[in-house]
């Protein structure tokens, strides 16, 4: 995982007059695409490594295999579920 974590930008639109602007959220992504990481089972135990192909949220990502074929079905992984490899 990189030392650097990246954050969400988001639209803010008042009521004001004012003109819409981006306001940092402060959302934290905890992996990038291309993150090393290991999918933790229930039972605490590890499997993998596989790499993160695409993150679809901040808490949603798909996976993939070193050879960037799509593991695990292509199934949406939490990234609770994940641990840094």
């Amino acid at each position: 995982m990189s030392s650097e974590q990246k954050t969400e930008d988001t639209f803010i639109f008042s009521n004001d007059e004012d003109r819409p602007y981006i306001a940092n959220s402060h959302v934290n992504r905890k992996f990038r695409v291309g993150d090393k990481v290991y999918l933790l089972g229930s039972d605490g135990s590890r499997d993998g490594p596989y790499f993160v192909a695409l993150v679809i949220s901040t808490q949603e990502c798909i996976l993939s295999l070193e050879n960037g074929e799509t593991a695990k079905d292509g199934e949406v992984i939490h990234m609770a579920k994940l641990e840094t490899a």
